[in-house]
């Protein structure tokens, strides 16, 4: 609980500069709850790596929902001290 999880995401759809603040403040999801404030780095324009600090049920695919873009990919790459290869 309480540590850094980094995924890498690929989506389809387009991303607008203004998500990154939106990410940042905590994104609404469809059930009303506020994500806590995430980070999240665009590295092409279609994939990028975001730093979540709680796991919901699928929130990083519902957060993406909720900007209007689908999640195509996703991998979890970092969890606290663990790293997967």
């Amino acid at each position: 609980r309480h540590v850094d999880k980094v995924d890498c995401v690929e989506f389809s759809g387009v991303y607008k500069e203004e998500y990154t603040p939106m990410f940042e403040r905590g994104i609404v999801i469809d059930d009303g709850y506020v994500c806590k404030p995430a980070s999240f780095k665009l590295l092409t324009p279609q994939s990028g790596e975001i730093t979540l600090h709680e796991g919901k049920f699928h929130q990083v695919k519902r957060m993406f929902c909720a900007l209007n873009m689908a999640v195509t990919y996703l991998k979890r790459m970092i969890f606290g001290n663990l790293w997967n290869q």
